[in-house]
């Protein structure tokens, strides 16, 4: 992401300001591992709205991984495996996306 004008395009130029809501369910996947499916929810926004939204996910033994996922329109599949079942998983967890507001729920 070197070319920044989509997010001036977006930022600067349009006044929203939207909100973010993750669904997600885990499954097991082969050897262990754990695949993470759901919807990320884009509201209050214009159609082609292009945000990356930063996803925390925690495991046992006070280890912490971090993603990134996509929000592109009001709806967007999300889906990746993991080396293993995390304790939980938060979009944005530490606010540094400017949004009216930000949940996940886990299905």
């Amino acid at each position: 992401m070197k070319d920044l004008n989509w997010f001036f395009r977006q930022w600067v130029y349009e006044a929203v300001l939207p909100s973010y809501r993750m669904e997600y369910h885990l499954e097991d996947g082969p050897n262990g591992q754990t695949v993470v499916t759901g919807t990320l929810m884009q509201d209050n926004a214009p159609k082609n709205w292009f945000m990356p939204l930063p996803v925390v996910l925690k495991f046992a033994n006070d280890q912490e991984a971090r993603t990134v996922v996509y929000a592109n329109g009001p709806q967007t599949p999300i889906r990746f495996t993991l080396p293993m079942k995390p304790s939980s998983v938060e979009l944005d967890p530490d606010l540094w996306i400017l949004s009216e507001k930000t949940s996940t729920k886990k299905q």
